[in-house]
């Protein structure tokens, strides 16, 4: 009985420290990546779930998430620094470089049957770059990071950012 106490009281300290102001909710990690798996599954095109190399990393890195105090101006920096690098320094098409070299697949791109969002002249764009750990609650610019997701699978009502999982887990940031 003792040890049991014991190991509660740790895993109930370690949580509080690790994940305070992250994520006191009744999902898992595991159970957001699961959710990723569970849009994915149905789509013609690949990948159909996260990688098992990829799903191992994103593991180890669990322990790296925490929300960033946009009040501490360090913080601040970091995430702009890294929003600023994806966004407009070429950041995102070389972690999908580097994501298509380790897994060994092609980022998947929108056909004319499923149009990308131009309606004209569809250049059969690439998919969106979810980072599977916000950038705002530490994720990294990391090839591990990222994952192909349609724009209807990433922001649409049925995707990754309206999911429970993701509410709870990383509730919105204010920057």
């Amino acid at each position: 009985m003792y040890k049991k106490i014991t190991f509660l009281f740790i895993y109930l300290f370690n949580c509080t420290v690790i994940f305070s102001d992250c994520y006191a909710t009744n999902y898992s990690f595991s159970d957001y990546l699961d959710t990723i798996d569970k849009i994915v599954i149905s789509r013609t095109e690949k990948p159909k779930s996260i990688y098992k190399k990829q799903r191992e990393i994103l593991i180890e890195h669990e322990k790296d998430i925490r929300k960033l105090n946009f009040n501490i101006e360090n913080s601040h920096n970091t995430y702009l620094e890294r929003r600023k690098n994806f966004d407009h320094d070429g950041g995102r098409e070389i972690l999908i470089e580097e994501w298509e070299k380790e897994l060994n697949v092609s980022w998947p791109q929108y056909t004319c049957e499923k149009c990308c969002r131009k309606k004209t002249n569809c250049g059969h764009s690439l998919f969106e770059a979810h980072h599977i750990i916000p950038l705002g609650y530490n994720g990294q610019n990391a090839w591990w990071n990222i994952f192909p997701l349609t724009v209807e699978e990433h922001t649409g009502k049925g995707g990754i950012h309206s999911s429970e999982e993701a509410k709870q887990m990383f509730k919105k940031v204010k920057k």
